[in-house]
C-alpha cells in the first residue's frame, strides 16, 4: 500500500469514528506514519481520531498534532467543571465518598487519592472524561491490600537474628 492510499483509508476511518467533526482534521501519510492535524473542540475527539487511525491497517505510527479549540460561544469555566465532576463522583457508587480529590485548570482535569481496587480507580476514569473539557490526569492509586504475614511479622519483636 502506498502513502497515498493509506492517507484515503485513515480519512474514511475518521468520517466513519468521527463524522462531521472529521472535517478539521488533516491527514497525511508517509512510510506508514500519519500525522493528523488541524483542531477539534474536545480531547476525547483527539483521542478518537488517533485510535481510529492506529487502527488502520499498514499504519505504524501516529503523529498528534491536533489542536484543541473550545467551540464559538461555548466556554466552560474551571469551577463548572470541577463541580459536574464532584457530582458525577458522588453518584457513582463504586467510587467511596472522599476518597478522591479533583483540580481542574485550563479545562484539564486531574484526579488524586487512593481507593481500593483497579476496578475503583477505573470507575473514576469513567465518570470523569465525558466531563474533562481538554484531558484528564489520573493519579489515583490502589491501597496494597495487608497481608496477614505482615502485621503478624510486625509485631514479633527482634531477635537481632538469633533464633
Amino acid at each position: 500500500m502506498n502513502d497515498e492510499q493509506l492517507r484515503d483509508n485513515v480519512i474514511a476511518r475518521l468520517d466513519e469514528v468521527l463524522g462531521e467533526k472529521a472535517a478539521h482534521i488533516g491527514v497525511t501519510a508517509e512510510k506508514g506514519v500519519v500525522t493528523l492535524t488541524g483542531h477539534v473542540s474536545h480531547y476525547k475527539d483527539k483521542e478518537q481520531a488517533v485510535d481510529a487511525a492506529i487502527m488502520v491497517p499498514g499504519v505504524l505510527g501516529v503523529a498528534r498534532d491536533i489542536e484543541l479549540r473550545p467551540q464559538q460561544g461555548r466556554c466552560d469555566a474551571d469551577d463548572d467543571i470541577a463541580e459536574r465532576a464532584t457530582q458525577a463522583l458522588a453518584r457513582d457508587a463504586r467510587v467511596p465518598p472522599n476518597a478522591v480529590k479533583i483540580e481542574v485548570e485550563d479545562g484539564w482535569v486531574v484526579v488524586s487519592g487512593t481507593v481500593a481496587s483497579a476496578c475503583q480507580r477505573e470507575a473514576v476514569e469513567e465518570d470523569l472524561r465525558p466531563i474533562a473539557r481538554f484531558g484528564l490526569t489520573n493519579h489515583v492509586r490502589i491501597s496494597a491490600p495487608a497481608t496477614a504475614g505482615s502485621a503478624s511479622a510486625a509485631r514479633r519483636p527482634s531477635t537481632g537474628g538469633l533464633s
